[in-house]
């Protein structure tokens, strides 16, 4: 056939392109029933649809189907947007999907207006992970990060070996004795491990969540952190996410802390007023007591997981995010 067909694509006109191009478009899912399309002899631009079958007829009479030309060779994908088949050749890749060229404006339009999106042909409706599921990545990831934490505290545990090695036996049975004795090398060295065990957990969920969809932890449970609709998060949404982690952190550890402190020091005062030598064992087991309570109900942040309908902690829910099963596709 001769190449007189036009056809429009994202508002630009194609062609010239013979019948045999446009039903190897057609095939591919480039050219869809209401493409517009136009020759020489048409009066106005016309649908696919209104003329395929005219087409289809004059391509049988010129020749059999194996000698028209087909889709692009390759791996074929399903389109986010339009839940249809095309090779990967005629896609773009937006995240872990694909979406057809023809969709792709179509589909960012739907992320910055928030729509849902069609999801890729296989893939489950989201399974989320449940709390005791979540508490096993946690400590997982806890042994992952443990090297990394001991290397930058080193110096402050060397130094604090040191010094106990130089001064003897200990004598007092002050608790708080270790951090009296400090130094300013030893101070420099405990707000560096501090800063240096931070930093790393910070780097290392950012990144691991920014990358791969969830830390080593998760992973290894078969789980990911994922969007409400089930998209990877960004990095700077995996950051956003982290510093949730730490408000819930430290609406449980904080408190406790606190309180176990000012349990201490009222102990200790009280213990200081009575002469009493037990002063001492008292206010610890006071002060532990405190915090021990507090770690029990103050970690509704964590224990949200367990119960809410998307198992969303605390800090799933400031970020908006959900812990699922790993995409199965």
């Amino acid at each position: 056939m001769a190449n007189d067909w036009y056809y429009a694509q994202n508002n630009e006109q194609k062609g010239p392109a013979s019948g045999e191009e446009l039903l190897a478009l057609e095939r591919s899912g480039l050219l869809l029933p209401s493409t517009l399309v136009w020759k020489a002899g048409l009066p106005n631009w016309e649908p696919w649809s209104s003329v395929a079958a005219d087409v289809r007829s004059a391509a049988t009479l010129a020749g059999p189907a194996a000698d028209r030309p087909g889709p692009p060779p390759g791996e074929v994908a399903v389109c986010a947007y339009s839940g249809q088949t095309r090779p990967l050749s005629l896609m773009v890749k937006y995240g872990d999907r694909w979406v057809g060229l023809e969709h792709k404006d179509a589909f960012l339009q739907s992320l910055r207006e928030g729509a849902p999106v069609a999801r890729m042909a296989g893939v489950d409706e989201l399974q989320y992970v449940g709390f005791w599921w979540r508490v096993l990545a946690l400590i997982i990831d806890g042994f992952v990060l443990m090297i990394p934490n001991l290397l930058v505290a080193s110096p402050y545990y060397y130094l604090t070996f040191k010094k106990a090695m130089a001064n003897g036996p200990a004598a007092s049975v002050d608790p708080l004795q270790e951090y009296k004795n400090m130094d300013a090398t030893m101070i420099v060295a405990y707000v560096g491990s501090m800063v240096g065990g931070f930093l790393i957990a910070l780097v290392y969920e950012t990144w691991m969540v920014g990358k791969y969809g969830g830390t080593v932890g998760k992973l290894t449970i078969g789980a990911r952190v994922a969007k409400p609709d089930g998209e990877r998060l960004t990095y700077l949404q995996s950051f956003g996410r982290y510093g949730a982690k730490l408000l819930n952190g430290l609406i449980w550890v904080g408190p406790a802390y606190a309180a176990m402190i000012v349990g201490s020091l009222m102990s200790f005062g009280a213990g200081a007023k009575s002469g009493a030598a037990a002063g001492m064992p008292v206010a610890m087991m006071v002060g532990m007591g405190i915090m021990l309570l507090w770690f029990a109900v103050g970690g509704f942040g964590y224990y949200m997981a367990g119960w809410t309908k998307r198992r969303q902690a605390l800090h799933d829910k400031i970020a908006r995010t959900v812990v699922v099963k790993k995409n199965p596709v």
